[in-house]
């Protein structure tokens, strides 16, 4: 599916991406069904596209919703350069990683 860029990564991340985990940003196509996904539905509000696969509401710097160390791994396929605090997107991410659970990121 051209224009996905998580999709293009899709075969190298399994490994890094077992257990409980979001995909944050991601649209209107998760990019594996049993990621938890988290997207501020932007594209729905400006009527880009009609869908959105967001398990979970929310900016990518605002996850309140999830509890501390409670995921197994965060996936965010270029998420982060579309945040206005990158330190405060990273800091929420690992807030909510489980102590030696994966940070996957590709931009």
């Amino acid at each position: 599916m051209q224009g996905f860029e998580s999709f293009k990564v899709k075969y190298l991340i399994p490994r890094y991406t077992r257990g409980m985990g979001l995909e944050i940003g991601c649209g209107e196509v998760k990019t594996y069904d049993h990621f938890t996904g988290v997207d501020n539905g932007h594209h729905q509000q400006a009527g880009m596209h009609a869908d959105c696969a967001a398990d979970i509401i929310a900016e990518a710097d605002d996850l309140h919703m999830v509890a501390d160390e409670s995921q197994d791994y965060v996936f965010a396929s270029h998420v982060l350069e579309h945040c206005e605090d990158m330190g405060k997107a990273l800091a929420e991410w690992g807030r909510v990683l489980k102590p030696g659970g994966y940070l996957v990121r590709v931009s």
